[in-house]
C-alpha cells in the first residue's frame, strides 16, 4: 500500500471516530433535553436515517450501529418517561410517518442488519411493533409479532396480551369472554402499561359495538368512551362514540367527540372532518 493510501485511510478512520463521538454526544443531549419536551419532534431526527440503514457503505456500517442502539434507547426511554395515557409517539404520528417508523423497526430487526442486539432487546422490538399493529386493528399481524417476541423472551405480561388478543373477537358470541374483559377494564390501574391499555382499548371498542348491536346504548356509550380514553390516537374510536350518541339523539355529545378527534389528530383526521360536515349539514 502506498504512503498516500495509508494517510488517506488514517485520516478517514480519524474522521470516522470523530463523527461517531459527535453523533453519540448529540443523541445523548437530545435524549435528555429534547425528548421530554417534544417526543414527536425528537423522532423526526431518526426518519432521515432510513436511507442510511439501507446503505452498504463503510461509513453507513458504523453509523448503523449508532442508529440501532440510539433507537432502542429512545423507545425504551419513551416507554418509561410518559404516562401510558399521555404517551405520544408512535401513536400520534400521521399515517405516512408511522409507516416510516415501522420501516425503521423492521430494518433494525432484519437478520443481517445489526448483531448488536441481544435476544431480549430483539424481543422488545417485536413487542413494540405489535403495539403499532394493534393500534391499526391488525390482529393477525400483531399476533405474529408477539409470537416472534415470545419465542425469544418468555414474558408473562406479553403472553397474557397474546392470549387476550386471540379472544377479542369472541366478545360478540361468548358471554363469559364479555364478562372477563369487562372485569379487566373495571380493574385496570391508572398507571397500567401502554401495551395493555392499547389492547384493552380495542376490547372496549368491541364491547361498545356489541352493546350498540343489542340496542343497549347506555352501555355502548360507556365502553366507546373508555376506548377513547385508553387510546386517544385512534380515529375509529371517536367515530363509533359519535355514532352511538347520534343513535341516542344526543347530537351535541356526538359533535363533541368529532371535534375532540380533529383536535387530537390535526392533519390526519379526514374521516372526522367528513363526519363533522354531516353533523353540521
Amino acid at each position: 500500500m502506498s504512503k498516500t493510501s495509508e494517510n488517506t485511510n488514517r485520516h478517514f478512520k480519524k474522521f470516522l471516530a470523530i463523527f461517531v463521538l459527535f453523533s453519540l454526544v448529540v443523541f445523548a443531549s437530545e435524549l435528555v433535553y429534547q425528548l421530554p419536551r417534544n417526543p414527536r419532534l425528537f423522532v423526526y431526527g431518526f426518519f432521515k436515517n432510513v436511507p442510511v440503514l439501507a446503505s452498504q457503505s463503510q461509513l453507513a456500517g458504523a453509523y448503523n450501529g449508532i442508529v440501532a442502539k440510539s433507537l432502542y434507547a429512545y423507545f425504551s426511554r419513551l416507554d418509561k418517561l410518559y404516562p401510558p395515557g399521555e404517551a405520544c409517539s408512535p401513536f400520534c404520528l400521521e399515517y405516512q410517518e408511522e409507516q416510516t417508523y415501522l420501516e425503521l423497526y423492521k430494518r433494525l430487526l432484519s437478520k443481517d442488519a445489526f448483531g448488536a442486539f441481544t435476544d431480549t432487546e430483539r424481543a422488545r422490538l417485536y413487542f413494540w411493533i405489535a403495539n403499532i399493529n394493534i393500534w391499526h386493528q391488525d390482529d393477525q399481524t400483531t399476533l405474529e409479532w408477539l409470537e416472534r417476541g415470545l419465542s425469544l423472551l418468555a414474558d408473562k405480561n406479553y403472553q397474557e396480551f397474546y392470549e387476550d388478543l386471540r379472544d377479542l373477537d369472541s366478545i360478540h358470541i361468548d358471554p363469559g369472554k364479555r364478562e372477563y374483559f369487562i372485569q379487566k377494564l373495571n380493574s385496570l390501574e391508572e398507571n397500567a402499561p401502554r401495551y395493555q391499555r392499547i389492547y384493552l382499548a380495542k376490547a372496549s371498542y368491541n364491547l361498545a359495538h356489541f352493546f350498540l348491536n343489542t340496542q343497549d346504548l347506555e352501555q355502548a356509550s360507556k365502553f366507546a368512551q373508555t376506548s377513547v380514553s385508553l387510546n386517544p390516537w385512534n380515529i375509529d374510536y371517536y367515530l363509533l362514540l359519535s355514532d352511538i350518541n347520534i343513535s341516542r339523539n344526543d347530537l351535541k355529545t356526538a359533535r363533541e367527540a368529532i371535534v375532540a378527534c380533529m383536535a387530537r389528530m390535526r392533519n390526519d383526521s379526514g374521516p372526522c372532518k367528513e363526519k363533522l360536515i354531516q353533523l353540521d349539514y
